[in-house]
């Protein structure tokens, strides 16, 4: 990303052009004036990636690979999200990584115990009833336990 930002900077500061190749399109979509894409037919197309976006070229490249282009986020997401819905306690953000987890670990909805993720000191503290996590991975082990 910081490659990409320098690049950006350099392009416009100096007036120059820059080509280059990538996968990353999420980056690439921030950064990048416009796009050569070869679409599903092998056809070369320049546009604008605000273009790309707006026509479905970019949703296209992925159509029916379970990934879907999100036009409210600007990014790639999978299509079907996870459909299993937790009680959390915590804030937002940190709910929705946990839920993340829970999801993609198969763990099941009914959870006996109160489930907590908070944040002290940039550190995450994860609680299942009274025991206390300092990393997910363990916290998710005593989980599936249960």
């Amino acid at each position: 990303m910081e490659i990409f930002g320098l690049v950006s900077d350099l392009v416009r500061k100096e007036n120059k052009t820059v080509i280059t190749a990538t996968h990353d399109l999420d980056l690439a979509i921030q950064k990048c004036h416009r796009f050569w894409l070869l679409n599903e037919r092998g056809e070369l197309v320049d546009k604008l990636p605000e273009e790309l976006i707006m026509d479905g070229s970019i949703n296209d490249l992925f159509a029916g690979k379970g990934f879907e282009f999100d036009l409210d986020q600007g990014r790639f997401i999978r299509k079907n999200n996870f459909s299993r819905k937790y009680k959390i306690e915590g804030s937002p953000h940190l709910v929705k990584w946990v839920e993340h987890a829970f999801n993609k670990h198969n763990i099941p909805e009914n959870i006996p115990e109160i489930v907590s993720v908070t944040e002290n000191d940039k550190k995450l503290i994860y609680r299942l009833g009274k025991k206390t996590f300092s990393q997910m991975s363990q916290f998710l082990e005593t989980i599936k336990t249960l």
